[in-house]
């Protein structure tokens, strides 16, 4: 890792899979923003800039998609994101 810390936003609503993400990019140096709803990401991307946002898509409320109309986050569109999923059942 550079001596910059690089910033991560994860967007989960499962609280065990965001605390499992948050801890490994802790781990790897990362400066770790949490938001279990897309609302709370919002905030974040607002008032924080982030590097990379890990994101999952099926949140309760409005979905992960909605993060791209995000007004006052200047180059929002810019940021990779990660779109992490997981099966449960087949």
């Amino acid at each position: 890792m550079s001596e910059t810390a690089k910033r991560v936003l994860i967007v989960e609503d499962e609280e065990a899979s965001l605390n499992m993400l948050a801890s490994y990019f802790e781990g790897e140096g990362f400066i770790v923003f949490k938001a279990m709803s897309s609302e709370v990401a919002e905030e974040i991307l607002v008032n924080n800039g982030v590097d990379v946002i890990l994101l999952d898509i099926n949140l309760p409320g409005r979905d992960g998609f909605s993060l791209d109309k995000t007004e006052g986050c200047s180059g929002y569109a810019d940021i990779p994101q990660m779109i992490p999923q997981s099966v449960t059942s087949i």
